[in-house]
């Protein structure tokens, strides 16, 4: 059985099978220009904290002047794990009482810092910085000039930094943290709003963290802060294929229709000369077809004859394709990606009411068969997510032992990697994925 909670059912009822989710990309061409450039920025920081409003600190050039507390810190991670590092907090933060330790941290606004050098051939091309996860009420400087502000620590953050990197030399980046206790308390709380709160959910509703944080009955309180998960400087190709995603339009006896969404950055002049080969294989099992671009965002469909299909644990083989996208201008390729991509058919069966005189059902059909679900709950894997991506590996073969094929994803969390999606991908593994705000009635 599925395991959840009452009050997440009616927002429960989308389950994705991320194998027909685009993935890695890679992108080449044959121009000057035609690779796509990505630096990374994790590594060692410089991290100054201090209770917010000590010092009236709005710019990074105060934080030398007035002489805040600082450490080197690491991102990923999280501000907690860096102070245990140091010895400003217990090494074990799960030991006794030592979470209760941080709970005057959570007053803190935290400052992050690092210099990083321009990257050689940039002149001409597109510059982004992207943080894929930041906790959480951030503002963001380049070389002394603000970038922008951001509220939410579940979703990736990205910034258009062309023409504002230093040509010769070093660029500092800063990123100010600052204490969402404080935010939360500066709101007003309707009666609305609090009626089926539980005793945290009232710091939960204005703040876009993970639920867990403030304390739930299977997490510690942890109210973090941290550039979470990995920061990257990307320069752009002059071609690239931005974005894909393939969806099972339909499923017939040997025959199945792939749905392609697609989303390009090229020379609109050049749309005109510009095509999509997109080739898939499975085994034996192969497809090809050519799209001619009429625009940088399109749709298009794509048949596949005889199509090895991907079964949740228990009923087949999680069949996966491997398949490269390539956009073509005569007889060069401007840009390529490739990408796994399932072929299936997912069916929800659920009627109104289930009783002895009006007999109802509830079950998921895949490729038109009924599915026993063998399923468990998915909850954070640690109570830093800076760790979580290093435990999926371990976590997810234990639900993979006991043979399950369902996981729900619980909206208390984060949302997860897409390294926990591949190896769902590979072994069968359907997901079933809460909406994040689905446990208080938000402002």
């Amino acid at each position: 059985m599925i395991q959840v909670k009452p009050y997440a059912l009616f927002l429960c009822f989308f389950v994705t099978i991320p194998g027909l989710q685009a993935r890695a990309a890679k992108p080449a061409g044959e121009q000057p220009g035609s690779e796509t450039i990505r630096v990374s920025l994790d590594g060692k920081w410089k991290l100054f904290y201090f209770p917010e409003g000590k010092y009236q600190i709005t710019h990074p050039d105060q934080l030398r002047t007035q002489g805040p507390a600082s450490i080197e810190a690491s991102v990923p991670g999280n501000v907690e794990l860096d102070l245990a590092a140091k010895g400003v907090l217990p090494a074990d933060l799960f030991f006794a009482d030592n979470l209760a330790k941080l709970k005057p941290y959570e007053l803190y606004e935290w400052w992050y810092e690092r210099e990083f050098p321009t990257p050689a051939g940039i002149a001409g091309r597109r510059v982004e910085l992207r943080f894929r996860g930041v906790d959480c009420l951030a503002t963001y400087w380049l070389n002394g000039k603000e970038l922008g502000e951001t509220s939410d620590a579940l979703i990736e953050q990205r910034f258009e930094v062309t023409g504002r990197l230093n040509p010769a030399g070093s660029n500092t980046l800063t990123v100010r943290l600052r204490s969402p206790i404080i935010e939360a308390a500066s709101k007003h709380y309707d009666p609305a709003n609090t009626i089926s709160a539980g005793n945290t959910n009232q710091e939960a509703i204005w703040v876009r963290k993970p639920a867990h944080v403030y304390g739930w009955d299977i997490m510690p309180r942890a109210v973090s802060a941290g550039i979470w998960r990995p920061v990257e400087l990307v320069v752009h190709a002059r071609h690239e294929i931005e974005d894909l995603y393939f969806t099972t339009l339909s499923l017939g006896p040997g025959e199945a229709t792939l749905a392609v969404s697609y989303e390009l950055s090229t020379d609109l002049a050049l749309l005109p000369q510009l095509r999509l080969r997109v080739e898939g294989r499975c085994g034996q099992s192969t497809f090809t077809h050519v799209h001619k671009v009429e625009f940088t965002a399109g749709r298009f469909e794509i048949p596949v004859h005889d199509p090895l299909l991907w079964w949740p644990r228990g009923y087949g083989d999680p069949n996966l394709y491997e398949v490269t996208t390539q956009l073509w201008m005569g007889d060069k390729v401007l840009a390529a990606r490739a990408d796994r991509v399932g072929i299936r058919k997912l069916e929800l069966i659920r009627t109104e009411t289930t009783s002895l005189e009006k007999p109802g059902q509830f079950l998921f059909k895949v490729n038109g068969l009924p599915i026993l679900v063998k399923g468990s709950n998915w909850v954070p894997a640690d109570a830093f997510h800076s760790r979580d991506a290093a435990r999926y590996e371990k976590i997810l073969a234990l639900f993979i032992d006991l043979g399950c094929n369902m996981l729900r994803s619980w909206g208390g969390n984060v949302y997860e990697d897409d390294a926990f999606f591949d190896i769902c991908d590979r072994n069968g593994i359907m997901v079933w994925q809460d909406f994040s705000m689905a446990c208080a009635i938000y402002p």
